[in-house]
């Protein structure tokens, strides 16, 4: 963001504002749940119908897909298994020259990752990364 996302916006962004510099005070702040498993917070959340996504660059070392998937079959959610076992599809770029990820989801449950893109999956893999985007807010 400080790169050429600014030098595009030109004045519109003010000189003072640097992107990434809350980023010690964030981290600061949470703190106390890093590395905290937070599954009956999930669970809460599709039990009461809110619309849960989660997605996940193929790359990441910190969060890995395998770990998360592992992490989404611990869930308690009542509709688990059908999500577990819901079909697995790919998503593609607009001419279908490229595979950028796959998807599966039952009802509230969505779950995206995205083909080589590490933990900045918007900064690794910005076109895949808008599509999600649009999928989840239903503009694609």
């Amino acid at each position: 963001m400080n790169g050429k996302i600014r030098q595009k916006f030109g004045s519109t962004i003010p000189a003072n504002i640097r992107f990434g510099a809350q980023s010690d005070a964030v981290f600061n702040h949470q703190m106390e749940d890093f590395m905290t498993p937070n599954y009956e917070t999930v669970d809460n959340l599709l039990k009461r119908g809110v619309n849960v996504t989660v997605f996940n660059g193929q790359l990441d070392l910190i969060c890995n897909t395998l770990g998360v998937e592992r992490w989404l079959k611990r869930l308690q959610w009542e509709d688990r298994d059908e999500f577990l076992n819901s079909t697995k599809t790919s998503f593609s770029s607009s001419d279908q020259s490229q595979v950028w990820g796959f998807q599966k989801g039952f009802k509230n449950l969505k779950f995206f990752y995205i083909l080589r893109a590490g933990h900045m999956v918007a900064s690794d893999a910005p076109w895949p990364a808008l599509e999600v985007v649009k999928k989840i807010t239903g503009t694609a």
